[in-house]
C-alpha cells in the first residue's frame, strides 16, 4: 500500500495546535477559523489512519502516535524550509580565505573540504593551516576571511582580538594526557618530560598549569610549531603531551588520573569571521561550516541536512495534555504540561 502524501499545511496546523495553546489560538496564528483548524486535523488523522489527540470532556491529549508525528513533523518542516532557502538563495561565488587550526585538520578538514566543494562549486578556497594563535593573527592582519580555531586563544601578536568576531562555538572536546605506548610511565616524583607547541598555545598553557597544580616537576625536552611533529615525538616515546582527544593517534596511550599529571580543561572550537569580508560569501559559508561540523557531533553520515537536535529540542513540546475550560468546546482547549 502506498504511503499517503502529507501536505506541509496539515503538519504546520497540527504543530500550531500544540505550540499555541489549542485550536482557537492555532487558528489565530494561522489566520484560520477554529472550525477550519479542526477540519485540517481530522483530514490529517484520516490520511494517517491514526488518532493524534485523545478527546474527552476535560482534556485534549496527544496520543502516542501524535507524539511520534510531532517530532517528525518538526524535522520535515525544518528540512522543507532549508530546502527552499538553499534552492532560492543567490549563487555564491568568489574567493574565501579560510584559516584552520592544525588540530582540526587530520580528521575533519578533508571531509569539510569535500562538502564545501559539493555545495559551493564556484567558490575558490585559499586555506592557511597553523597554530590557533597564528590563524587569529592572520585574521588581525587581514589575510583571512574565516577561521576555525580554539576559542579564547589570543593572536600570536599578543594583542586583544579586535579585527574579527566569533560567530559560533562549533563543539567542545576534552584535552587528554598522552604518551607513547612503548614509553615507561613517569613515576611520582620523577620529572615529567614534555613535547609541546611553542607559546602562545592553549594546549601548552593548560599542560603546564595542570602540572603546577599537581606539584609535578617538568621539563620541555621537545618543542615544535608543528602538531604532527609533536605527535611523532610522543609516538616515539620521547615525551608526554596534552592534546585534544581526537588528536590522539595509534601508538599513543591516553593516561588516566593514576599517573597524577593533573586535570586538563575542555577546549572549545569556534568559527570566527573578519567583518570586512564579503557579506554573502562569508555568511553562506560560515553557516554551512557550522551546520556541517555540528552534524558530525550528532553522528550524521551525509552532510549537511539538518541537526538531529530537533528530536531532543522538541521533547518538551510533544508530551502535552490540553485541559478543557468549562466555557469552551473541546476544539478550543489550552495546552498544559503532562501531569
Amino acid at each position: 500500500m502506498l504511503a499517503p502524501d502529507l501536505e506541509f499545511d496539515l503538519l504546520r496546523c497540527f504543530l500550531a495546535v500544540i505550540d499555541n495553546g489549542g485550536f482557537t489560538s492555532a487558528g489565530k496564528r494561522l489566520h484560520l477559523t477554529q472550525s477550519a483548524v479542526s477540519l485540517k486535523i481530522r483530514r490529517l488523522e484520516t490520511l494517517l489512519g491514526r488518532r493524534l489527540f485523545e478527546r474527552t470532556s476535560r482534556t485534549l491529549e496527544l496520543t502516542q502516535d501524535g507524539e511520534l508525528l510531532a517530532g517528525y513533523a518538526r524535522r520535515l518542516l525544518a528540512l522543507g524550509e532549508e530546502m527552499v532557502r538553499r534552492v532560492t538563495a543567490p549563487e555564491v561565488e568568489g574567493v574565501l580565505r579560510l584559516g584552520v587550526a592544525e588540530h582540526f585538520v587530520p580528521q575533519r578538514l578533508p571531509i569539510l573540504l569535500t562538502q564545501l566543494r559539493r555545495a559551493f562549486p564556484k567558490v575558490q578556497l585559499s586555506v592557511e593551516v597553523g597554530m590557533s594563535s597564528e590563524i587569529l593573527a592572520g585574521m588581525e592582519q587581514g589575510r583571512l576571511d574565516l577561521a576555525i580555531t580554539t576559542a579564547g586563544e589570543q593572536p600570536a601578536s599578543g594583542e586583544r582580538p579586535r579585527a574579527f568576531e566569533q560567530i559560533a562555538i562549533l563543539f567542545e572536546e576534552p584535552l587528554v594526557w598522552v604518551r607513547g605506548e612503548s614509553m615507561t610511565p613517569v613515576a611520582p616524583g620523577e620529572i615529567v618530560p614534555l613535547a609541546l607547541l611553542p607559546a602562545p598555545c592553549f594546549y601548552r598553557r593548560a599542560a603546564l598549569e595542570a602540572l603546577e597544580r599537581s606539584a609535578r616537576s617538568w621539563k620541555i625536552v621537545y618543542s615544535s610549531a608543528s602538531l604532527p611533529s609533536v605527535q611523532a615525538a610522543v609516538q616515539a616515546g620521547f615525551a608526554l603531551t596534552a592534546i585534544s582527544r581526537s588528536s590522539a593517534l595509534p601508538g599513543m596511550k591516553i593516561l588516566d588520573g593514576r599517573e597524577s599529571l593533573g586535570q586538563l580543561p575542555t577546549i572549545r572550537v569556534a568559527i570566527y569571521r573578519a567583518p570586512s569580508a564579503g557579506q554573502l560569501l562569508v555568511n553562506s559559508l560560515s553557516e554551512f561550516i557550522s551546520e556541517t561540523v555540528q552534524h558530525w557531533m550528532f553522528g550524521a553520515s551525509e552532510l549537511p541536512t539538518f541537526p538531529d537536535v530537533y528530536d531532543r529540542a522538541d521533547a518538551t513540546s510533544v508530551n502535552r495534555k490540553i485541559p478543557a475550560e468549562s466555557s469552551e468546546s473541546v476544539a478550543q482547549l489550552a495546552v498544559a504540561p503532562r501531569s
